[in-house]
């Protein structure tokens, strides 16, 4: 017998990001000053004034973070993880190639996760529950993504209801 669970390990926004040529034209500045953070991936903080889209700029200042831009190395997996330092993240795929992001459930049977794909379309922003077993498998070249990362006391059903009652 086989253990379906029902998963929501991410929301889509109803609100399509505005910034996204304005963050991938920051990605082209020289001299980016990127920071390796383990994992083989390297993260680059987004200045306050590349963001112009200003539902981004109310969720980035009620809940204060950092914008970033996360680099996954080309030919990479990331195997299954919870993330130990965000509680959830709205992210915006910049730059991505042959890329899955999933989250996967084990079953009674050996061997065998049940996934669900996240399958991120040119612009939209998605919450993800970042405490939930997921992987990142990117068999194409470099995948930039933006990311506002949440962390603890925030949840991902605590963000989820903000969204849903701000109409994001």
């Amino acid at each position: 017998m086989c253990i379906n669970i029902e998963m929501h390990n991410f929301f889509k926004l109803t609100h399509k990001f505005q910034s996204l040529p304005d963050v991938r034209a920051f990605l082209h500045e020289p001299a980016q000053l990127w920071r390796e953070v383990g994992y083989g991936f390297s993260v680059l903080k987004i200045p306050a004034h590349v963001i112009k889209d200003d539902v981004f700029n109310e969720i980035i200042a009620t809940f204060n973070i950092t914008p970033v831009v996360l680099r996954t190395p080309a030919k990479f997996w990331y195997k299954w993880h919870i993330d130990t330092d965000r509680a959830a993240a709205i992210n915006v795929e910049l730059y991505s190639e042959n890329s899955h992001t999933v989250y996967g459930v084990p079953t009674d049977i050996e061997n065998r996760i049940d996934i669900e794909e996240l399958i991120y379309e040119e612009g939209a922003a998605y919450l993800l529950n970042t405490q939930s077993s997921h992987s990142i498998l990117n068999l194409g070249p470099e995948r930039y993504v933006m990311s506002l990362g949440f962390r603890s006391p925030n949840t991902y059903e605590s963000i989820r209801e903000f969204i849903v009652r701000e109409n994001i």
